[in-house]
C-alpha cells in the first residue's frame, strides 16, 4: 500500500489505484477519488480533475492535509471524480 492509499483511507474517502505503463516500461501511479464522503449518488457521473503535482514533489500534496485543507478532497466533497497523478522518477 502507497502512502497516498494510505492517507485516502485513514480519511475514509473511497479510492481506486491503477498503475499505468508507458510505452517505454515505465510504471506511473495514478490515484482516483471518486466523489466525496458524503456524496449519496455515486452513480451520477460527474466532472473529472487531475491534478498533477510540480517537480520534485509527489501526487500525495494535493491530500497531504486533513480533508477541509487538501485540494483533493476538497474537489471531491465538492462533486469532481478526482484524479491524482505521479510523474516519473518520483516514490
Amino acid at each position: 500500500m502507497t502512502i497516498q492509499s494510505e492517507t485516502i483511507s485513514y480519511w475514509v474517502y473511497p479510492h481506486e489505484a491503477y498503475e499505468v505503463l508507458t510505452a517505454d516500461g515505465y510504471i506511473l501511479l495514478l490515484y482516483r477519488i471518486p466523489h466525496g464522503k458524503n456524496d449519496s449518488n455515486h452513480s451520477v457521473q460527474k466532472p473529472v480533475v487531475y491534478l498533477q503535482h510540480g517537480v520534485l514533489l509527489t501526487s500525495s500534496i494535493w491530500i497531504s492535509n486533513p480533508p477541509n485543507n487538501s485540494l483533493g478532497f476538497l474537489l471531491a466533497d465538492a462533486g469532481y471524480d478526482v484524479w491524482v497523478a505521479n510523474n516519473r522518477g518520483n516514490r
